[in-house]
């Protein structure tokens, strides 16, 4: 029989562990002035010019659901800590984009390197077949909580 407490618990477990372990990973990296969740919203900046060069901030209050207060308070702080720029349209004043600043760069290639780590650390002694196995299980997963808004 499915113990659903259990799986919560283990869910909150790895989710607490994982984040404990981002912080942790930012001040080890020199990065103190940072925290997770600017550094999310970095990496937010960075897969939407992936995708188009000029970021808006109605772009990232859509794909991170926040509300223009928190985008304006988080990005003020990441300007102000020298991760990002605030460009104006030269011709509309109305229009503005934000852009990496090389600090961010930096800052995301330490933290691409501590998630590689991590993914070892997790997959260390399985099998090819067992990876494959929990990167089909965690894909399920992912797509339901998506179906269901999360």
């Amino acid at each position: 029989m499915i113990d659903k407490i259990k799986i919560n618990k283990t869910f909150t477990d790895l989710f607490d562990m994982i984040l404990r372990s981002e912080n942790d990973n930012l001040k080890n990296m020199g990065l103190k002035d940072l925290t997770v969740t600017e550094l999310h919203l970095i990496e937010k900046i960075k897969e939407l010019q992936e995708k188009e060069p000029s970021v808006k901030p109605k772009m990232l209050m859509e794909s991170l659901g926040i509300t223009k207060g928190t985008l304006s308070i988080s990005t003020t702080k990441l300007i102000k800590k020298n991760y990002i720029e605030k460009i104006v349209d030269s011709t509309d004043a109305r229009k503005i984009y934000f852009t990496l600043k090389p600090k961010a760069e930096y800052a995301l290639d330490l933290h691409q390197k501590w998630h590689d780590n991590l993914v070892l650390v997790a997959f260390e002694g399985m099998s090819e077949k067992e990876m494959e196995q929990v990167e089909g299980i965690l894909n399920n997963i992912k797509d339901n909580l998506e179906n269901i808004g999360l």
